[in-house]
C-alpha cells in the first residue's frame, strides 16, 4: 500500500511595503536650503494616503526639528538605508527619497580626495563635511545589492 505524502502549502506572504525619506534644510549652514523637510513629509504622508504605506513602515531623518536620533547624518542614513532593505523579499515595495544637496565629488583644494572618488555623485548628508559624502556607489551597495530579484525599489532624489 502506498502512503500519500502530504505537502504543507502555506498561504502566500503580505507584500511588505517600506520606505525611508530624507529631507535637509541645512539651516545655519552655508547654502542654507527651504522646503527640503517639507518634501520629506509630504512624500511620506503621500505613500500612507495613497499607496496604503503603514506608519511604522515609513522612517524619516530630518534636520528640523533638532533631534539627533533623526538627525540625516551619514551614520544615521545609512543605518536606514539598512533597516530599509532588511529582511526584503520578492514582491516587496521600497520606497527611498531624498532632498538636499548633492553633486559630483571634486578635489578643489588639495584634500587629497582618493582619486577613484573624484566625478562621482554623491548625496550631502548634513554632516558631509566631517563625515564625507555617500557616493553612488555606496548607495548601490547598502541599498540595492542585498535586494533579492522580484523586490521593487522606488528612489526619488
Amino acid at each position: 500500500m502506498e502512503i500519500p505524502q502530504t505537502i504543507k502549502v502555506l498561504p502566500p506572504r503580505a507584500r511588505k511595503k517600506k520606505a525611508f525619506c530624507i529631507g535637509i534644510n541645512y539651516k545655519s549652514q552655508d547654502r542654507e536650503l527651504h522646503g527640503c523637510v517639507n518634501d520629506a513629509w509630504n512624500i511620506a504622508k503621500f505613500l500612507k494616503s495613497f499607496w496604503n504605506y503603514a506608519k511604522e513602515d515609513i522612517m524619516v531623518l530630518t534636520d528640523e526639528p533638532y533631534n539627533l536620533k533623526y538627525m540625516p547624518t551619514r551614520r544615521n542614513i545609512l543605518s536606514a538605508l539598512r533597516w530599509l532593505v532588511k529582511d526584503a523579499q520578492p514582491g516587496d515595495c521600497l520606497f527611498f527619497h531624498y532632498s538636499g544637496h548633492g553633486g559630483r565629488i571634486v578635489d578643489l583644494d588639495g584634500r587629497r580626495v582618493d582619486e577613484m572618488l573624484i566625478g562621482k555623485q554623491a548625496i550631502h548628508p548634513i554632516d558631509w563635511e566631517r563625515a564625507g559624502e555617500i557616493v553612488s556607489e555606496d548607495l548601490y551597495d547598502v541599498m540595492v545589492k542585498p535586494l533579492p530579484t522580484g523586490c521593487c525599489l522606488n528612489v526619488s532624489l
